[in-house]
């Protein structure tokens, strides 16, 4: 769970380097991947994911450890109607949110890019 007092740069890591850290690349291939994500303005884990470098269940894991919340598979997850309709379809397609459950003035998403999650 998110502290929603929390600012997003409060205890993130570099992504790159956890893939260092976690020996899932080496400091060659970030340095590789960076250089292409600049060339091309994609993001890291774009060229991280079409080099195959990752794959996206490393992507979700490095994602939470960086991000400080957890990693959730959506085919594991009963969604609550209820949290669907607290929001806004264009707001959800925007962010790429999905309402999961409501829990009095507790709302929990799941959210593709948690770099999102202090944009909404």
């Amino acid at each position: 769970m998110v502290d929603k007092d929390q600012s997003p740069e409060e205890e993130k890591k570099d992504f790159g380097e956890l893939l260092v850290e976690g020996s899932f690349i080496s400091p060659e291939e970030l340095e590789h991947v960076r250089q292409v994500a600049d060339s091309s303005n994609k993001k890291l884990t774009e060229v991280l994911i079409e080099e195959e470098l990752i794959n996206s269940d490393t992507l979700a894991t490095i994602l939470s450890l960086q991000y400080n919340v957890p990693a959730v598979d959506l085919r594991h997850v009963q969604i609550q109607p209820a949290a669907i309709a607290l929001v806004p379809e264009n707001v959800a397609r925007e962010h790429q949110v999905l309402a999961l459950s409501v829990d009095g003035d507790d709302l929990t998403i799941a959210i593709e890019d948690p770099e999102n999650l202090w944009t909404l």
